[in-house]
């Protein structure tokens, strides 16, 4: 039996991600208000941090419900205050397209960020704000890989993108942009201001045709309205 100071075999990654398929659980869910429950254990009593996330997916018997990237996912960021470029350079030498190398990007799990809008917030991942904070970075970029199957994207009409964004963002998919959102039409730089400040949470509708067998790569760029913002964020809900 396990008791509230039964150890854990062993430390586990921060960020590691484990999934489980519960499908001989099926029997115990019942009409209406099901409850889960979970224990979390530590491997030594005196280990430094203890953390806990989850997502729960269904899959109907047509196969049609999938979770490509979940709420609280580990992304990819660079939060240095460089200039990857404008938004209408070619996707295949982009840093938002497929091909880019960003194995000496931080990684750090959602919701990314600094300051709060609400006074309550704490960060996950915290990022950089830069040396100055009266001359914070404009731009902080994020990418993440997702991978689906010919079946999968066969059974689906659309996606539905649901982000998380102080104060603006631009969106892309496989190096294509499908989102642009609180930020001017046209070419987008590092040193681009969003339109207004704005902390809100928005769902968005995208082609399937924008996403391809196998392995995919969503990138965001996120922009502050002016370099004395006093927070910054981004999650895919």
């Amino acid at each position: 039996p396990v008791a509230s100071d039964t150890f854990a075999l062993s430390a586990s990654l921060e960020g590691v991600y484990e999934s489980l398929n519960l499908e001989d659980a099926i029997g115990f869910l019942q009409n209406g208000e099901n409850t889960i429950a979970v224990e979390v254990h530590q491997s030594d009593a005196a280990s430094s941090d203890l953390s806990f996330d989850t997502d729960l997916i269904s899959t109907n018997t047509d196969g049609m419900d999938a979770t490509l990237v979940a709420r609280h996912a580990l992304w990819v960021y660079d939060d240095t205050g460089v200039d990857r470029g404008p938004s209408n350079q070619d996707p295949d030498q982009a840093w938002f397209g497929p091909q880019f190398d960003d194995s000496d990007w931080d990684a750090g799990l959602a919701e990314l960020g600094y300051g709060d809008s609400d006074g309550t917030t704490r960060f996950p991942t915290p990022v950089s704000f830069g040396p100055q904070i009266d001359d914070k970075f404009i731009t902080t970029y994020f990418r993440r890989e997702f991978e689906i199957d010919v079946e999968t994207i066969a059974s689906l009409e659309s996606l539905t993108l649901t982000m998380r964004r102080d104060d603006s963002a631009i969106v892309y998919l496989n190096g294509k942009e499908v989102v642009r959102d609180n930020i001017d039409e046209g070419n987008v730089d590092a040193f681009t201001l969003a339109i207004a400040g704005s902390a809100t949470t928005t769902n968005w509708t995208i082609s399937k045709d924008d996403i391809v067998p196998g392995l995919n790569t969503i990138a965001v760029e996120v922009h502050q309205q002016a370099p004395t913002s006093a927070d910054l964020f981004f999650d895919q809900l």
